[in-house]
């Protein structure tokens, strides 16, 4: 026979499951980091050996930056994002997780359970990096939508570039995000069970 969890405790589990991810997630940019070195490292090895020149070696390193950056992008709001399901799934079901992943569709359903999604500690910072994760994953360029968070409205339709210097405020945004969605949720079980009981 299976023990069942509660569901306040599973909550809790989802936040830590979270934090592992963002954990690992950081892991990646260190790793990143660590590599960028190497190679800038390597690259001034080559040109001085005269096996290039310094524009080419610069422009390699940078592009491999840009693309560990942009993967890491992509994973901080993996992990935002499945945090999210993961709260709609178990305050209100499998169905409705299932459309968690549309900015609107997940705002709409968290109103379910009495929480408004803007209201959460740094909504604005995560849908600016939701809007990122969309523009790395479409074109490279700022999009439109991207366009109307600060620092981008002059650079629509340009290339993102490389994002590094973004990520530890995006990081801390999203711990922060997840901690204050996975409390409300929290409380919202403990309310239920209790009007239940």
């Amino acid at each position: 026979m299976v023990k069942s969890i509660s569901p306040v405790s599973f909550i809790s589990l989802l936040h830590s499951l979270s934090l592992y991810e963002l954990a690992d997630v950081d892991g990646l940019m260190e790793w990143s980091e660590s590599a960028e070195k190497k190679a800038y490292d390597l690259q001034r090895i080559r040109v001085e050996e005269s096996k290039g020149s310094p524009e080419d070696a610069i422009e390699a390193v940078e592009s491999v930056a840009t693309l560990h950056t942009e993967l890491a992008i992509i994973a901080l709001w993996r992990c935002v994002e499945l945090c999210r399901k993961r709260v709609v799934e178990h305050t209100l079901g499998v169905d409705e997780a299932r459309k968690a992943f549309r900015q609107k569709d997940f705002q709409k359903m968290i109103e379910q359970i009495g929480i408004d999604e803007t209201s959460l500690v740094a909504s604005r910072s995560i849908n600016e990096l939701r809007c990122i994760n969309n523009a790395i994953k479409h074109d490279g360029y700022v999009s439109r939508e991207l366009a109307r968070f600060r620092n981008w409205a002059e650079l629509e339709d340009q290339e993102l570039g490389n994002l590094g210097h973004l990520y530890s405020e995006f990081r801390v945004d999203a711990e922060s995000y997840i901690t204050d969605l996975v409390s409300k949720a929290h409380l919202w079980w403990e309310q239920n069970q209790s009007e239940a009981a």
